[in-house]
């Protein structure tokens, strides 16, 4: 979570700066030399550390997330709207690869009514027979602030979930705010659920989880983030702020804002260290109907690094076809391997060049790489950075990209202390004839 600075507080590192190779460079030697530019206000000696990983395509199969807007008029006036759109998800668990859904807050209008809260759980109930992964936050209208009860924790409170395989606990007993884990397609997932205007106490629990499942895609919702004109509220400010130095938090959804002729939002937003966060409003409650069934399908497909939203609606089987209901989203779903050491580099001056040679990387391969700058005290990460590797040209023996009198002068020292390397034919696919 960010954190104002200290008064008379260590000046942490600056945030290191890309020398080479430069982001989303092409063609990068096999053997690398990676070089930031570091800084330290307090003039300290620095430490620099270099990690790095392999990225390879995600080839698994396209899945489904769905976000279930307010639902709370439904639920007090009409029920099976309601029902028609869990009912759908039933059906359409398999052929659409559905592996989570969620809800957006506002399950009912009135916190303390029973009825309103019978058919909520009814509608959703009907997710837990062919056990269909799924969660919700509270609303404002489902929290204790218009009535002094709320009837929440008994219909949707822990023991509603806790022998459920994929729910990971909440925050409290009430399950107000509360987390889930689910994996499909060679991808490990948090979502956290957050109460309306969630407290910096609750905040700091998510922050605190997305850190602990670092390795873990992270997906955030809670009742009040966007507008329908795209800004954020007061509470969407608050939660992004907070948890937006997590690398792997890369989707927020909330439902709240609402008019007659609007039921969507989108923005995009970059997180701490540079990578995009997309942030989604769904909310029909106006429509006919009390919101007429419709509904946000998320359809994440790894081999694009795509993600497609559309807004369906199985009561009167309708598509909402306009921006940004309906739109695409880049999400890079490539399958990394965990960060490794490269090396580090001591005693780096405040305003020097630290580098470090990545050696024998594979051809035409992307890599990611960053690095951390620490001095007595404090430590800096700098961004997430990537490059392509070249083709590995035959001859090319310093890996550099090129066949050039350098690779001549590996060759004829690799000769004289083996007569017999194969690699002089190479050699000759490049240069020409080399005599045995």
């Amino acid at each position: 979570m960010t954190t104002p600075p200290r008064a008379n507080a260590d000046n942490k590192p600056d945030s290191p700066t890309l020398i080479s190779p430069t982001e989303h460079a092409v063609n990068v030697s096999l053997n690398p030399t990676l070089d930031v530019n570091v800084i330290d206000l307090d003039g300290d000696g620095l430490t620099v550390t270099f990690y790095g990983h392999k990225v390879s395509g995600n080839t698994g199969e396209d899945f489904t997330l769905i976000a279930l807007p307010d639902t709370q008029n439904e639920s007090q006036f009409y029920p099976a709207v309601f029902s028609s759109q869990t009912q759908w998800i039933v059906d359409n668990k398999t052929t659409q690869n559905i592996i989570f859904v969620t809800h957006l807050g506002d399950l009912v209008n009135t916190a303390d009514n029973t009825a309103q809260w019978i058919s909520a759980d009814a509608a959703m109930g009907l997710l837990d027979s062919p056990d269909v992964f799924y969660s919700a936050g509270p609303g404002n209208h489902d929290l204790p602030i218009y009535r002094p009860t709320s009837l929440y924790p008994i219909y949707f409170g822990t023991s509603r979930f806790s022998e459920k395989s994929y729910y990971g606990g909440s925050f409290d007993s009430n399950n107000y705010n509360n987390y889930s884990l689910f994996s499909t397609s060679g991808m490990d997932f948090i979502l956290i659920n957050l109460q309306y205007s969630p407290s910096y106490a609750m905040l700091d629990w998510a922050d605190a989880l997305l850190k602990a499942n670092a390795d873990r895609r992270g997906i955030i919702v809670s009742h009040s983030i966007l507008t329908i004109n795209d800004a954020f509220t007061s509470e969407g400010t608050t939660i992004y702020n907070a948890l937006k130095d997590n690398p792997n938090l890369f989707l927020m959804l909330c439902g709240h804002m609402h008019s007659s002729g609007d039921g969507a939002a989108y923005r995009s937003e970059l997180g701490d260290d540079g990578h995009t966060i997309h942030i989604m409003l769904a909310n029909y409650q106006d429509y006919a109907n009390g919101g007429n069934g419709y509904m946000r399908i998320l359809r994440f497909s790894p081999a694009n690094n795509k993600i497609y939203a559309t807004t369906y609606s199985p009561y009167i089987d309708a598509y909402i076809t306009t921006s940004p209901d309906q739109m695409e989203m880049a999400y890079d779903m490539s399958e990394s391997s965990p960060f490794e050491l490269i090396g580090l580099v001591s005693d780096v001056a405040s305003g020097d060049n630290a580098s470090i040679t990545w050696p024998d990387l594979s051809p035409e391969t992307e890599y990611k790489w960053k690095v951390t700058v620490s001095d007595e005290i404090s430590t800096t990460e700098g961004m997430v950075w990537s490059f392509m590797t070249g083709t590995g040209l035959a001859g090319d023996f310093d890996n550099d990209c090129d066949v050039d009198g350098d690779d001549l002068a590996l060759l004829i020292a690799k000769l004289i202390a083996e007569p017999e390397s194969e690699d002089k034919k190479a050699f000759a696919g490049a240069f020409g004839t080399v005599c045995p």
